[in-house]
């Protein structure tokens, strides 16, 4: 029970960096229809979120983090 109270925890602490500098936790990516992701604040970005993407910057290191867990990247 207690490791899932934790999980639970982490998932609604905002860690991950968008595009627009704010920040955002697991549980709003989960739900976020479409998820993009930058290394930076590159051009164009504002364009994806206007039709709807979640975009994150990885260039901060949770977000890194979370991107190479999550694809192949992770997997080496």
């Amino acid at each position: 029970m207690a490791s899932e109270s934790s999980d639970e925890q982490w998932a609604d602490r905002k860690l991950f960096k968008l595009t627009t500098e704010s920040l955002i936790n697991l549980k709003e990516i989960q739900a976020a229809p479409e998820v993009g992701l930058v290394g930076g604040s590159e051009k164009g970005t504002d364009q994806f979120v206007k039709r709807g993407y979640t975009v994150l910057n990885i260039s901060d290191s949770a977000t890194q983090r979370l991107r190479d867990v999550t694809t192949d990247e992770g997997r080496q």
